[in-house]
């Protein structure tokens, strides 16, 4: 009887070690590929940082299905090396918005996770679409405490994540998303919580904010809430375009076609080259990038290789075209 005591306990001890080696442990191959995407110019796509691209990708597709269609399941997830560079990457971005200081006129943007972006001026710090992908480490929740305002596209889970946005409320942060989405509110949080109509231009702390409402990747469904966000800091207008494609109101595409104002467009990938040059902003910043939690062929399909051949076609040609790995930013 001992002895079958003595071989459950050791199983248990064999799965206590194996869930601490998978959780915690930080291989140095991860930690190597950072420091190489960091002795880059962030931004660029020289010879240099495309090679980087290719080995990040490599990286990425380690612990994914062979078989380039199939869809990774958690479990892929939880033992697969990717989430260790990204949390890598996140974590540093997080340290940097923390302890940047912004000087007026000025912003400046990080890419985190998919279409995750961090918006810092002088005064306020705003984040958009920031979800924990599964089985990361818990360097999101840091953003609960330091972000003024966080914005939601709509609720796919890479984009939405429920108890980041609580915990930001719990903090008394504001979150913003389109009429529609549920969130649940409670008497003391409703102050902080707010449901945009479509084309309605809202100030909050120091920024306006514009919600459009749009479909989900073209699927020409209007009922369940996607949308794109023009933010305006100070002399600097921004526009995320979510995953949204088609506009509910055509007339709400024609007033951003029309404008002339836009300097940085946070871009889903999947948007063309004549879909950007319609908004002409000065600057593009591809995101929804190494879609690795879809599959080897996502992934291959988001590359900056793919995307600056898809991009370069982009006129007129003083559009500049920032590309990041995730956790990088820029000064504007």
């Amino acid at each position: 009887m001992k002895s079958k005591y003595i071989v459950d306990l050791s199983l248990i001890g064999l799965l206590i070690l194996a869930f601490l080696y998978f959780q915690y442990y930080i291989p140095q191959s991860a930690v190597k590929l950072s420091q190489k995407i960091d002795q880059t110019g962030a931004g660029s796509s020289d010879s240099t940082r495309m090679n980087i691209s290719e080995e990040y990708t490599s990286y990425l597709a380690r612990w994914l299905p062979k078989n380039p269609e199939t869809i990774p399941t958690l479990g892929h997830h939880y033992i697969g090396q990717q989430r260790k560079i990204l949390d890598i990457r996140v974590e540093q971005a997080i340290s940097e918005i923390k302890n940047i200081p912004i000087l007026d006129p000025n912003i400046r943007v990080w890419s985190l996770l998919n279409m995750g972006a961090v918006i810092k001026s002088p005064n306020t710090i705003v984040s958009i679409d920031v979800a924990n992908i599964p089985f990361l480490s818990n360097s999101h929740d840091e953003l609960a405490k330091i972000s003024d305002i966080f914005l939601l596209t709509h609720t796919d889970s890479d984009h939405f994540d429920q108890q980041l946005l609580k915990s930001a409320l719990a903090n008394n942060k504001k979150i913003v998303f389109l009429e529609g989405v549920y969130f649940e509110k409670t008497k003391e949080n409703s102050q902080n919580i707010f449901e945009l109509k479509s084309g309605q231009r809202t100030k909050i702390k120091d920024i306006f904010i514009t919600a459009f409402q749009t479909d989900h990747r073209g699927d020409g469904n209007f009922d369940n809430p996607n949308c794109w966000y023009l933010i305006e800091i100070g002399k600097t207008t921004i526009l995320h375009t979510g995953d949204g494609l088609a506009f509910k109101n055509p007339t709400e595409s024609e007033s951003l076609r029309s404008r002339s104002d836009i300097d940085i467009m946070l871009s889903n990938i999947m948007l063309s080259a004549k879909n950007i040059e319609e908004i002409n902003p000065k600057v593009v910043v591809p995101l929804h990038l190494f879609k690795y939690i879809h599959g080897r062929e996502q992934l291959s399909d988001s590359t900056f290789e793919i995307i600056k051949n898809k991009y370069e076609q982009i006129k007129p040609s003083k559009n500049k075209i920032i590309y990041l790995f995730a956790g990088e930013g820029f000064l504007y």
